[in-house]
């Protein structure tokens, strides 16, 4: 944010040095009292007259602008009112060293933007570019308050107007420039041309949006799916650049030709921000596409154009008010910015609640304030958006292979799957989890965002989980959003739902946790110890280590080996294998028991300590899985190593394993000590060496009788 003291040099020239020098003062302090309202915002320089002030968020910005509006205007001064003009940009600055004067300077092309947007402004106007439009707007719906006690009774009602574009001096292409302000007290007219910035063309102004090709009616005849949208979505934020809508049509065209190998193609129509009315050539053709894709945004539930069209999609052409469910199957949603279905119309409320769709958005983890995926906002978006399009493009391939299939509409296909919400630094790893899931035809739950209320969210958590045999949750080191009227993280009550619904109808839940995680919130610390005594009583199955090994897991578990076949493929020949699980320091102690297991006719493996971490990760699980005995050495190890591969024996069906494992014991060796004296466990048979050298005892030879004769042992 840049302000600015209008006409300042004539102001102390008519008001003289020491009355001007009062005006200074106050206006510093009124600029003070407002910006310590804004939270984390601090001024990066002093213009003399004015300030540049960064903010962490937009709607922060332009609160802190209509406070300044208003307390300029309503401040009793000395003898005339003095004005102070705004601008409001968003992009990245960068801070450097002063030698001079030793203080720091904030330097980028986003100032020079802001200062020339602050200089089209007149005295008490408030101008911005659509980035902070875009970002503002659904945040800001009335004048903020002017100090933590007040209310918005006597404030006055807040407008936000489009004045087109201007072509600024040293910028190369045209900005688009909004302004937002109290009524009655900012001007809330567009500017004049000035010095450094003139209106664009009017054709382009008009236009609001970079030239879009003209797209036949008569192509919608040989289309197989229909894009929705509203208008106002397919202004770009950068003028003369192409629409978010346009480039959303034309990536998923092409994605969705890639992935399906056929010539599919996506019809919409060139609709102007005016034109709501629906086109009746349109609603007659749409009940004879394949599909239907549309973009959810605050302005779509309002378009009446949209509203028709969706109706014309799904209804029964036999009755005007019957939704089709397998029509309702055949749409899907690209969910541009969150709304919340109570406000959806019927027949629009059927597109939140029940089709299926993609998320381009994501939350702040801090502020849960909504960031849309766009090409303008940096490479990060950039490479969400594509991620999000190749996960749409195959949910609109698999629903338009089933609608060509006769009989295939509703069908269900491969499992549904409740995938809990992620904190924002596990997204990539949820986004890619979920992915895995589409591509092999399951059905992801929840498929719409979850409501940030607690008893909301528990309804909307139940319903889906009561829909679904298999949880996934995946936890990291941060504990995440709490929601209004809850104590516990979304994360938390997620996992807190789930367990009651797994006790009640007995369904499984696999929890991942990666490799190297460094948890610093005592709530989070909290809740992973919690689980893990979870693990035994609830069917919790937790995988600690990569993203890719969990997917091997959830693999395995959701495509088990056939009955009757494994778990060890040398139980197939008629020998049985016994897994003996040691500490690296312990490899050489265990060579007698090795043989001796090998006399009794049993195959034994061990560890493999040479490979590289991951393949010896991925030989101890495969062990897990095909043995038919498990053993741990308690020799030089800690207590803690043992109980850590108990967990690991407990953990062997989430890793793939098709039949319960009834033969597991440790066996205590040396060297001895009291606390080995004094192990105890419920979790397995406890078998002890009675010497410094390894000799069978009655209770070895019953354990290994057991597993030959595949009774379960006696723990």
């Amino acid at each position: 944010m840049f302000t600015d003291l209008v006409g300042s040099v004539a102001l102390q020239q008519r008001l003289g040095t020491e009355a001007y020098m009062r005006y200074v003062e106050r206006h510093d302090e009124l600029f003070q009292q407002c910006l310590a309202l804004a939270g984390n915002s601090r001024i990066l320089n002093e213009t003399g007259d004015g300030f540049l002030v960064r903010f962490d968020d937009p709607a922060e910005a332009v609160n802190t602008a209509l406070r300044l509006q208003h307390r300029f205007h309503s401040e009793t001064w000395e003898s005339e009112r003095i004005r102070v003009r705004i601008g409001l940009h968003l992009g990245v600055v960068t801070e450097m060293d002063e030698r001079i004067r030793g203080e720091k300077r904030a330097v980028g092309m986003p100032i020079n933007l802001t200062a020339r947007i602050m200089d089209l402004a007149g005295g008490g106007q408030i101008l911005m570019t659509r980035a902070v439009y875009e970002e503002a707007r659904n945040y800001v719906r009335q004048h903020p308050v002017m100090s933590e006690d007040a209310t918005h009774a006597s404030l006055p009602p807040l407008r936000w107007m489009s004045h087109g574009f201007y072509e600024f001096k040293g910028n190369p292409e045209p900005v688009e420039v909004f302004e937002a302000g109290a009524e009655g007290i900012g001007l809330l007219e567009a500017p004049p041309a000035s010095a450094k910035a003139t209106p664009f063309s009017d054709r382009a102004a008009a236009a609001g949006s970079a030239p879009d090709a003209p797209i036949p009616f008569e192509t919608l005849e040989q289309s197989d799916v229909y894009l929705g949208f509203s208008p106002i979505d397919n202004q770009p934020i950068e003028p003369a650049k192409e629409g978010w809508v346009s480039q959303f049509h034309r990536n998923l065209e092409i994605r969705l030709q890639q992935l399906s190998g056929e010539p599919l193609r996506i019809w919409r129509g060139n609709w102007r921000a005016d034109q709501d009315e629906p086109d009746e050539r349109v609603v007659r053709r749409l009940p004879a596409l394949r599909a239907m894709v549309s973009v959810v945004s605050p302005p779509f539930l309002k378009s009446q154009r949209c509203k028709r069209e969706v109706e014309a999609f799904l209804q029964d052409p036999a009755s005007s008010r019957q939704v089709l469910p397998e029509r309702v199957l055949r749409l899907v949603k690209a969910v541009k910015r969150p709304v919340p279905s109570s406000e959806a119309p019927h027949p629009l409320d059927v597109v939140l609640g029940e089709g299926s769709g993609v998320d381009f958005f994501d939350r702040d983890p801090e502020t849960g304030k909504v960031r849309e995926f766009e090409n303008a906002f940096g490479e990060r978006a950039r490479q969400r958006y594509q991620e999000r399009i190749y996960d749409l493009a195959h949910e609109l391939c698999s629903v338009l292979q089933n609608a060509s299939e006769p009989g295939q509409d509703g069908a269900q296909r491969g499992r549904r799957i409740f995938l809990a919400l992620a904190t924002y630094e596990l997204r990539d790893a949820y986004d890619s989890i979920r992915r895995v899931l589409l591509e092999k035809g399951h059905t992801v739950l929840p498929d719409r965002p979850l409501p940030m209320e607690a008893a909301a969210l528990e309804h909307d958590v139940r319903a889906c989980l009561q829909e679904c045999d298999l949880a996934i949750h995946l936890l990291g080191s941060s504990y995440g959003t709490i929601p209004e009227n809850a104590d516990r993280s979304v994360a938390e009550l997620q996992n807190q739902i789930a367990g009651a619904e797994a006790r009640a109808r007995g369904f499984p839940r696999l929890v991942w946790i990666p490799r190297q995680v460094d948890v610093r919130d005592e709530r989070q610390h909290r809740f992973l110890n919690q689980l893990q005594e979870e693990l035994t009583d609830q069917g919790v199955d937790i995988v600690q280590g990569t993203v890719s090994l969990f997917k091997e897991i959830l693999a395995r578990r959701l495509n088990p080996a056939p009955a009757g076949g494994d778990p060890a493929a040398s139980s197939k020949a008629g020998v049985r294998r016994v897994y003996l699980i040691c500490d690296n320091d312990d490899e050489p102690a265990v060579e007698l028991l090795e043989d001796y297991f090998f006399e009794q006719g049993l195959e034994v493996s061990l560890p493999d300590f040479e490979a590289d971490q991951d393949e010896i990760s991925r030989n101890h699980r495969d062990n897990l899985v095909e043995c038919d005995a498990v053993l741990v050495y308690f020799g030089s190890a800690r207590k803690a190593w043992v109980e850590t591969k108990l967990r690991d024996v407990l953990k062997a069906n989430g890793y793939g394993r098709s039949q319960p494992l009834r033969h597991q014991a440790v066996y205590v060796a040396p060297p001895h000590d009291h606390r080995k004296e004094r192990f105890r466990t419920h979790s397995a048979l406890v078998l002890r060496q009675p010497g410094e050298r390894f000799v069978p005892t009655p209770e070895l030879d019953e354990f290994i009788r057991s597993i030959a004769l595949g009774a379960p042992s006696n723990a």
